[in-house]
Order: C-alpha cells, then structure tokens, then sequence
C-alpha cells in the first residue's frame, strides 16, 4: 500500500517538504542520516539537532506553496490512480482521503522524516498535525483547498479547533461564515470545526 511507507497522507506530505528542505534545498545532511535518525527514533548522537531541522522545515496547513504543491502532487496521484482500480463486483472505487484514528495508527508508525518520534499521534485525515499550524484557520483551509474537488469523491476531513470567543457577537458569527463560505468557493469538500471553550 503506497501510504503505508510514510504512514498517513499528513505525515507523508510533511516528511517529504522536510527532506526536500533540509537534504536537498539546504544540505544540512544526508538522506541516509534522515532514514537512520528514523530507525533509531532520533536517539543516536547529534540525531536531536537533525530532529530540530526536519521540525521546523515548511508544514502543511500554512498557505505555503513549497508545502502545498507537494502536497497536491502526492495527494492528486494517489487519488487518480486508486480510481483505475474497480471493486469485487467490478463497480468503481470513490477516492477520498480518510484517517480518523491518530493513537492507534501513531502508536504503530515508526519515526518519521518530519521528526515526529516513534509511536506518536499522527494527523487526523488532512489536519494539520499537532503543533504545526502555525498561520492560522484561514491558511490552514487554504491548504486544504489546492486539491481538484472532482477527485475527493468521498471522506477529506479537516479539522481546525476554534476558541469559542470568535463566535461573540454579530461580527464574530459573519467572521466565521465568511471564512467557510471562502474555503468552499475555493473548493474545499469537508471542514470538522471544534469549538472551545474552557
């Protein structure tokens, strides 16, 4: 299964905008020292600093096109290619991207290129992973609207958490709606909003 190699479709796409980064673009080490900090979970000496580095290179959900066409290339691909399979019974298979089990799924993944530690929580479906969304809701959905929309036939969930203070008033209600009303325009498919408050 092509996922299975980076794990989920999250990961996936922030492992490789940190390879590019920090491998190629910057130089700052060798692949084969990004698949050995991996296998050792980024314990082996001066592996901490590597870790750092692949952290803080570019992440999805932040409106960043270095990050987003990654993204799109990955994503598109694998959804075009998975609807030239049928099923059983010969009928046509929907392409979505689905991961709605960060623990458990986290739990059984190794490190990955993006420096998240072994057995960590990974992303929910297209969410930006934890501590990464740095810009905001707004650039967090822009992201997730680079896909072509026709080819996410089913499950493309994005989750953004909200403190519930942006709903105060007539002004923060219009604020949010506007802010959906954009995302789909743009072609987004799927928005899970939680609302907070303590």
């Amino acid at each position: 299964h092509r996922g299975a190699l980076v794990g989920t479709a999250v990961e996936g796409i922030n492992s490789l905008a940190a390879i590019r980064k920090v491998v190629f673009d910057d130089k700052r080490c060798t692949l084969e020292e990004v698949v050995q900090a991996c296998r050792e979970d980024y314990r082996g000496e001066g592996q901490e600093v590597l870790r750092s580095l692949l952290r803080n290179a570019p992440k999805w959900g932040n409106d960043d096109p270095y990050v987003d066409a990654i993204a799109k290339d990955i994503v598109e691909y694998c959804l075009r290619d998975f609807r030239t399979y049928t099923s059983c019974t010969g009928g046509p298979l929907l392409s979505g991207v689905h991961q709605p089990h960060p623990v458990s799924t986290g739990w059984g993944l190794m490190a990955t290129p993006d420096g998240r530690h072994k057995g960590t929580p990974v992303a929910v479906t297209m969410t930006p992973a934890s501590g990464t969304m740095k810009q905001g809701a707004t650039a967090a959905l822009k992201s997730a609207s680079v896909f072509d929309p026709m080819l996410l036939q089913w499950n493309y969930c994005v989750m953004v958490n909200y403190y519930a203070s942006i709903f105060a008033g007539e002004k923060g209600r219009d604020l949010f709606k506007n802010l959906l009303r954009s995302y789909f325009r743009r072609g987004g498919v799927q928005h899970q909003p939680n609302v907070l408050d303590a």
